[in-house]
């Protein structure tokens, strides 16, 4: 996917994480690249982990903002490196109504 084919901005509205992956068999690279916006003890924070798909991975050093429009310039030049590094986005997260009963 290209960075000009994601709509950064509808994905704003209600971001709460982004999964990447690139998988490139005949170089035996398989990456992830996970983004997300999760509450911490002092705040809201970006927190970023990749890796090997099926090995180690590494996190990095939780990122504290208090709002999500403090974060998204990061949060938008982190997609968008990956992307150009040939990432793809995996999965969106996905917005589901609870079921009554369940």
């Amino acid at each position: 996917m290209a960075t000009d084919s994601l709509d950064f901005e509808a994905l704003r509205a209600n971001f709460t994480y982004l999964y990447l992956k690139r998988i490139e068999p005949e170089r035996n690279i398989r990456r992830f690249y996970y983004i997300g916006w999760h509450p911490m003890l002092y705040g809201m924070a970006v927190i970023r982990i990749f890796g090997r798909i099926g090995g180690q991975h590494q996190m990095m050093t939780p990122a504290i903002f208090s709002s999500l429009d403090e974060a998204w310039p990061l949060i938008r030049q982190t997609i968008r490196t990956r992307l150009r590094h040939g990432y793809v986005v995996a999965s969106l997260p996905k917005f589901e109504l609870p079921q009554p009963g369940l």
